[in-house]
């Protein structure tokens, strides 16, 4: 084997047992920061649906000439309420809650 491989070879084995810790190589991931990125990303997906869920209700509230305050003082019934309400059930990923 020539010295160039050798030394190569060397150089590989020397930069994997620096990345060594404890017995685990430092580039793999926690479960601790796995579920982490997953909270965050979670934390993420939640704020875009809500940001879709305004926009779609202020898109209803604009069709329907209503403002928020005159929604909340409708009836339930009010065929108004119950399509922004229906739009907002099916688009925008909130529950009928």
């Amino acid at each position: 084997m020539p010295n160039s491989a050798v030394s190569s070879s060397a150089s590989l084995l020397a930069d994997r047992l620096s990345r060594r810790h404890h017995g685990k190589d430092v580039t793999e991931k926690t479960s601790g920061q796995i579920q982490n990125e997953d909270r965050t990303r979670k934390l993420q997906e939640d704020e875009t649906k809500r940001l879709d869920a305004e926009n779609l209700l202020a898109k209803g509230l604009n069709a329907a000439g209503l403002i928020s305050d005159e929604l909340a003082a409708l009836k339930g019934s009010d065929p108004r309420k119950v399509a922004i309400a229906i739009r907002l059930w099916r688009e925008g990923g909130v529950s009928q809650k």
